[in-house]
């Protein structure tokens, strides 16, 4: 799905769910990136968010992660991708992120990580 700032791809892989997110998410879109997540938010079993292609993520994006993370608490918990170098990593960590869900280099640490419990 597209929009004008941000496109969300969802996809089951075995016995948990990607979903993909790239472009930016502030409080123009957070609300459609939310809706377009509602597939994968419902699904049971792990969830890895994969951010890694997120250029801008304001106090709204954080908003919404934290939203997905508190979501899927009893669903099967959630991963998130957000390389060292990547734009939200620093706004991630600031604001204690990383505390709540292991925050990941890349796709197939996350997705081996999820899969181990």
């Amino acid at each position: 799905m597209n929009s004008e700032l941000a496109t969300v791809r969802f996809a089951p892989d075995g016995d948990l769910s990607v979903a993909t997110i790239d472009g930016e998410i502030d409080e123009s879109n957070n609300a459609d990136v939310w809706d377009r997540l509602a597939p994968a938010l419902s699904v049971p079993g792990p969830l890895v968010v994969d951010l890694s292609g997120v250029s801008y993520l304001s106090s709204a994006g954080v908003r919404l992660v934290v939203d997905v993370l508190q979501h899927r608490r009893e669903r099967g918990g959630t991963h998130l991708v957000v390389p060292s170098g990547a734009a939200p990593r620093r706004l991630l960590e600031l604001t204690a992120i990383d505390r709540l869900t292991p925050l990941h280099e890349d796709l197939s640490t996350a997705t081996a990580v999820a899969r181990q419990g």
